[in-house]
C-alpha cells in the first residue's frame, strides 16, 4: 500500500463531483506513465498534462496533498518544477476513487472466513482472527441480508456454549451486552475504513440485521 491511511480515508470521503474531476486526470497520468513504474520530470512537468489549465494545476496540487504523487511547485512563477509520478500510487487512488461514496455502498459485501476479513468493493476490512469480531460476522455472513437474527445465536459462537450442550443462554445485560459492543465495534472498523456513514449491522430489540 502507497498511500498513507489518513491519506486514503480523505480521498474516499471527497463529494462525488471532486472524486470524478481527480480521477479524470490520474487516468491521464496512468495511461501515459505506464512505459516505465516511475516517471521523473525534471525540466518540467509531462507534457500530456494541460498545466495551464487551473483546475489541473489545482487537482495535481491536491494529488500531492494527499500522497498520491511528487511534485514540487513553484508560486510565484505559477508553474510545477517537477512532478514524480509513482504508477502504485496512482493506481491505488483510482481504485479508492471508485470505491463507495460516503453515504451509499453499493458494491458487493463479502466475508471470507478464513482470512477473518470483510470485503466492500476494492476494500479489504480485516477482523482479529478466531476473535468476538471474526466469530459475530461469522454467524451474520451464514444468512440472508435483512433477516433479524438473535443475539443468542451469536453468543453461542462467539463463547462456544452452544444451546444443545448448555442449553439456551439467560436473556441478561451480561450475556447479550459483550454482543452489541462486538456490533458497534465491527461498524466502526468498517466506517473508518470505508470512509462511510453506513451502518453494516443493526440493533434492534436484542436482534442484529446485516444492511449490506
Amino acid at each position: 500500500m502507497k498511500i498513507k491511511k489518513e491519506h486514503r480515508l480523505a480521498i474516499q470521503k471527497l463529494s462525488d463531483n471532486n472524486k470524478k474531476r481527480i480521477l479524470n486526470v490520474l487516468l491521464e497520468l496512468r495511461e501515459n506513465s505506464e512505459v516505465a513504474p516511475r516517471n521523473y520530470s525534471p525540466y518540467g512537468s509531462p507534457s500530456y498534462l494541460n498545466i495551464e489549465n487551473e483546475e489541473t494545476r489545482t487537482i495535481l496540487l491536491k494529488l500531492t496533498e494527499l500522497g498520491v504523487i511528487w511534485a514540487e511547485y513553484d508560486n510565484e512563477a505559477r508553474e510545477f518544477l517537477f512532478i514524480d509520478v509513482d504508477i502504485e500510487a496512482i493506481s491505488e487512488a483510482i481504485e479508492l476513487l471508485k470505491s463507495p461514496s460516503k453515504n451509499n455502498i453499493s458494491f458487493l459485501v463479502e466475508f471470507d472466513d478464513k482470512k477473518a476479513a470483510i470485503l466492500i468493493g476494492k476494500i479489504y476490512i480485516q477482523l482479529p482472527p478466531h476473535k468476538d469480531e471474526h466469530y459475530f460476522c461469522r454467524v451474520m455472513f451464514k444468512h440472508e441480508k435483512n433477516k433479524p437474527i438473535d443475539w443468542s445465536e451469536i453468543y453461542e459462537e462467539v463463547t462456544g456454549s452452544y444451546e444443545k450442550y448448555y442449553g439456551k443462554p439467560s436473556d441478561i445485560r451480561e450475556n447479550w451486552r459483550p454482543i452489541y459492543d462486538t456490533l458497534h465495534r465491527v461498524n466502526k472498523r468498517v466506517k473508518e475504513q470505508v470512509g462511510t456513514d453506513v451502518e453494516l449491522f443493526t440493533w434492534q430489540e436484542k436482534t442484529v440485521r446485516r444492511n449490506l
